[in-house]
């Protein structure tokens, strides 16, 4: 990183307020937050509407809650678990077949990044949700986010 330092900082303006999208992991980072309150508000995002869902094969498998069940009706296109980027082409093909008035969530680790700002640019509703599935499952689990371990587990891939 330092190597590229001077390179980052001179893509940077000052005069602009950049944010983090750490929302997608709050429960596993941070403690001392309402994690019903943030939980509840963000499902409203896709509360009785039409959604898909890209993601990993087998993101969904370990999960004993799922995050999106308040939705109207859920599509799901998998895709490999990782290295999904080798198959972008693809993946990106499939998710042009959606219909533009579904709101798209992807949950494919770097490439989700890639993913929802091509289709963005193509006029779909995308967004790259991180680990909010995960996440939400570790709450409802209460799982101990203050266990190295339990943290461990948390990235291992799905």
């Amino acid at each position: 990183m330092e190597k590229h330092d001077l390179e980052i900082l001179n893509l940077l303006n000052f005069d602009k307020q950049y944010y983090d999208t750490f929302c997608t992991q709050l429960y596993m980072a941070l403690n001392n937050i309402d994690f019903e309150d943030y939980f509840q508000k963000i499902r409203m995002l896709w509360d009785n509407k039409d959604i898909t869902i890209i993601c990993g094969d087998r993101i969904f498998n370990n999960l004993k809650y799922n995050i999106f069940d308040n939705a109207k009706s859920i599509e799901y296109q998998y895709c490999s678990s990782e290295d999904a980027f080798y198959e972008y082409e693809e993946i990106l093909a499939k998710a042009k077949k959606i219909e533009k008035n579904k709101l798209i969530f992807i949950i494919l680790g770097p490439t989700a990044t890639i993913l929802a700002y091509d289709l963005a640019n193509l006029g779909y509703r995308a967004i790259d949700f991180g680990h909010i599935a995960k996440d939400f499952n570790a709450y409802k689990c209460k799982i101990n986010n203050n266990l190295i371990e339990d943290t461990v587990r948390f990235f291992d891939p799905d």
